[in-house]
């Protein structure tokens, strides 16, 4: 049983007061993103982030790609929904905001039945609409009052002020106005009626950017690289609090999704009504899913946040929970004790390792350091113990944040050992070349490495996302070391002579790329990986 000696006396104060966790991203596999989770994995998620002390979780259910009228299969996901808003309510204790675009709808249900694997953003399925045309103002409130009618329970309901929706060059009266009309559907249909909170994220500005143009149309959609040059990011978002000020009924608050926007909330004295959502700080999305470290993008936070003591809060945002928790900890321990700021990124993850098995906090610290190791010989050494945990099934004692683990205990681990061999693979790669490895055995190298990649695109999902994130950064990590590594694996392939040509560079990757399309698909291995790799050789001295 668990217990504890008693006497006790201990009292803990946090230094920022509301500590919010925000989840976005992609569909990609279970239980990868949340939007394949269920409603007890969204329990333990809750737990989870509980164990962290958070306490207010934003969610976002995407009635942007549910139509109306509901559907069974709709309405019984977003009766689940209510539920889990409950459940952290009632149960740990926790504010509860929901997520929503002011002005996206969907138009149909994309022929998929359920919504947790729904297509979005896709034309046709999902449109933004304009709230100057009264049809369109009134399918934006249709919608709204199907969601509110449902999901009734939750203390706040944000919306986001553009990407997704908004609507191009449309004054802020508009974006006031969809505002006014929520909280009239809020008054109706919320369990809290008038004190049920609406809350602005500014993030990209309403109406502030102009409409694409092609040859032959006018398309109503943003084009974000056309901002108006005559105002002022923090100007603009001063006029939109004033807005609110002027014309929104209380209770209203503001999420942050900029650090100059916390300059326009002090100007106009509304930072004790603004959380901090910086964007990105623990995960970008979207992101090839990898274990982030390096703690900097975090300590900058809380380093901005320190410039604003008024401010209410701060939250995080996670693509993946499950491979997040070293920089998400470091995050939320920061958040409730300041001088957790300074901590050095190995103790903090003896740390994280103790609150996940404590048995093996060492190793596991120990595993989440190699994942930027150079040195094969370590790496190997580590993931020798970590597949040694594995095989015997058991971590030992769970610890507070590890008893909450899904899909089971030994995820964390099981994640580890996956990235572990990749990140082997990767350098042993880069070893081979420094060593100038004949063609066959460089060859041999790469397709390992390829085939570690591929395994990890595969069970996580990724392999899904290839044709529609190649405007992001290849999958493989490349930094200078690896730059470096194809240079020599030129050389590698040209035999030492002068010249290498793009034959030669196309004939080494033939062979990796029939075997490798044999297991996994043709986008995955040729744009993921093979074409990629290619242009980084050309590329090279």
């Amino acid at each position: 049983s668990v217990y504890l000696e008693g006497p006790l006396d201990l009292k803990s104060k946090p230094s920022i007061a509301v500590r919010g966790i925000h989840l976005n991203g992609w569909p990609l596999n279970y239980p990868y993103a949340f939007r394949s989770w269920k409603e007890a994995d969204w329990k333990r998620f809750v737990d989870i982030a509980w164990t962290q002390r958070v306490n207010l979780l934003y969610l976002w259910p995407f009635m942007e790609i549910i139509p109306v009228p509901l559907s069974v299969d709709d309405r019984a996901y977003l009766e689940e929904v209510q539920r889990v808003v409950d459940y952290a309510k009632n149960k740990r204790g926790m504010e509860v905001w929901i997520m929503q675009s002011a002005n996206r709808i969907a138009t149909s249900d994309c022929g998929i039945r359920d919504p947790r694997f729904r297509t979005y953003w896709v034309n046709n399925c999902q449109k933004d609409m304009n709230p100057a045309d009264p049809a369109q103002f009134e399918r934006i409130l249709k919608s709204f009052d199907a969601f509110y009618s449902l999901v009734n329970n939750a203390d706040g309901f944000c919306m986001i002020d553009s990407d997704p929706g908004g609507w191009p060059q449309s004054p802020l009266s508009e974006q006031v106005k969809i505002f006014k009309a929520a909280r009239k559907l809020l008054d109706q249909h919320s369990l809290s009626g008038s004190r049920t909170k609406l809350v602005n994220w500014m993030w990209l500005g309403w109406g502030r950017h102009k409409f694409f143009t092609s040859d032959d149309a006018v398309v109503a959609a943003y084009d974000w690289t056309e901002k108006n040059p005559d105002e002022d990011d923090v100007a603009f978002m001063e006029k939109t609090i004033r807005n609110f000020k002027q014309n929104l009924a209380e209770p209203w608050e503001l999420i942050s999704g900029m650090p100059k926007y916390l300059e326009a909330a002090k100007s106009e004295s509304a930072l004790n009504k603004t959380v901090y959502l910086p964007y990105g700080a623990i995960e970008s999305e979207p992101a090839f899913p990898l274990t982030n470290l390096g703690l900097e993008s975090v300590s900058k936070v809380f380093e901005k946040a320190a410039e604003y003591p008024e401010l209410r809060g701060v939250m995080g945002n996670n693509q993946l929970m499950l491979l997040q928790f070293p920089r998400t900890y470091y995050f939320y321990a920061t958040a409730w004790n300041s001088a957790y700021r300074t901590r050095k990124q190995e103790d903090m993850l003896r740390d994280l390792g103790d609150q996940l098995y404590p048995d093996n906090k060492d190793l596991i610290a120990e595993a989440f350091l190699e994942l930027r190791d150079t040195e094969p010989k370590k790496i190997s050494a580590t993931l020798d113990r970590v597949n040694k945990l594995i095989s015997d099934g058991d971590a030992g004692h769970a610890g507070p944040l590890g008893r909450y683990l899904f899909p089971d205990h030994l995820s964390v681990v099981r994640n580890l050992k996956l990235q572990l061999e990749i990140r082997l693979a990767r350098q042993a790669l880069l070893k081979g070349v420094r060593n100038k490895s004949g063609v066959q055995e460089a060859s041999k190298l790469v397709e390992d490495y390829f085939d570690k990649l591929l395994g990890w695109n595969k069970e996580t999902g990724w392999d899904k996302m290839i044709d529609i994130t190649i405007w992001t950064a290849p999958i493989y990590e490349s930094d200078k070391e690896f730059v470096e590594a194809m240079s020599g694996l030129k050389k590698i392939i040209g035999q030492d002579a002068p010249y290498t040509s793009y034959a030669q560079i196309d004939a080494f990757f033939d062979a990796n790329s029939r075997t490798l399309l044999r297991k996994y698909g043709q986008s995955s291995v040729m744009i993921g990986c093979i074409e990629p790799m290619k242009l980084t050789i050309i590329q090279g001295q």
